[in-house]
């Protein structure tokens, strides 16, 4: 649809599609071409106020996935290094104690501890990504084996010497936490932001929060922002469900609840796997020719 200006005169012509071309109708010229691209901007209008308005939400819900990616990233690799640094490595993406570590005690830093976050995780980051070097074009078991113990005692090395890691990352989380209840809740005082900080807690106190050790509870913090991020998300979707929406709108929330059921998952199943480590290990027995567990530490 469009309004075109030749010489004095407007002419206003309707775009068709017909058998995959498109084809100009004639409307009207003159005074009428006018009165017609008017009433047509007016009846498009509320199509585009409600496109406006979901490209800003989109936007902020953007937004809100990557603050809680980005926690889930920190966390993420701090428990990787944790898990590293306490002699256990990945076998087909499951953790395993290495029975074979025999890293020596770190001694105290010599320096001050330095209390820049930003160079701890680069150097954590770093210390992460030290990789086997390849011999004659492969990686034998042998480089495997020596890349993961320069990994092992970097990331210990870092873990000693940046313990700030540790407060700014708790820091991090408990902002995003906020962040979250304040976009839902923008009263201070209310009603609502008093239930969601009341069922935050509630998750604190039901995961055992209080008496966890450091590590589980900054996984316990990251299933607090997961578990809002994705009442956040509930929320929108069933206020959407209600009203009508296009299609592409209805597909839109359905990727989103999607994505925030699947971080509050991982965050869930990240606690789950750390917790399970720490337990005693059963140790196997060979009796009679089979493998019977019995009680005993890893």
């Amino acid at each position: 649809m469009a309004l075109e200006q030749r010489g004095n005169s407007a002419y206003y012509y309707r775009k068709r599609w017909v058998n995959g071309t498109c084809q100009s109708e004639y409307v009207g010229g003159g005074a009428f071409a006018h009165l017609v691209a008017e009433i047509e901007a007016l009846e498009r209008l509320p199509a585009r106020q409600e496109a406006a308005a979901f490209r800003k939400v989109r936007g902020e819900f953007k937004q809100q996935s990557m603050l809680v990616l980005a926690r889930e990233s920190d966390v993420r690799q701090l428990v990787t290094a944790v898990l590293l640094a306490c002699g256990y490595h990945q076998h087909k993406r499951q953790w395993r104690k290495d029975m074979q570590d025999q890293s020596p005690p770190l001694a105290p830093a010599a320096e001050p501890v330095t209390q820049d976050m930003d160079q701890g995780w680069q150097a954590l980051r770093a210390a992460l990504n030290i990789e086997a070097v390849p011999v004659n074009g492969k990686i034998t078991k042998a480089a495997e084996a020596q890349a993961e113990q320069e990994r092992r005692t970097a990331v210990r090395h870092v873990l000693r010497d940046y313990p700030v890691i540790w407060s700014r990352t708790r820091k991090l989380l408990s902002s995003a936490e906020r962040t979250l209840i304040e976009k839902v809740t923008p009263t201070e005082g209310s009603n609502g932001r008093a239930l969601l900080e009341h069922a935050v807690k509630g998750i604190r106190r039901d995961l055992g929060y209080e008496d966890a050790p450091m590590l589980e509870q900054l996984l316990i913090e990251q299933v607090a922002v997961a578990w809002l991020d994705l009442s956040i998300v509930h929320g929108q979707y069933a206020e959407n469900a209600v009203q009508g929406h296009t299609l592409t709108v209805g597909a839109y929330w359905d990727r989103r609840v999607s994505g925030a059921q699947a971080r509050y998952l991982r965050a869930m199943e990240a606690l789950a796997r750390v917790r399970r480590l720490a337990m005693p290990q059963p140790l196997q027995v060979n009796i009679g020719g089979q493998q019977v567990n019995v009680a005993g530490n890893g």
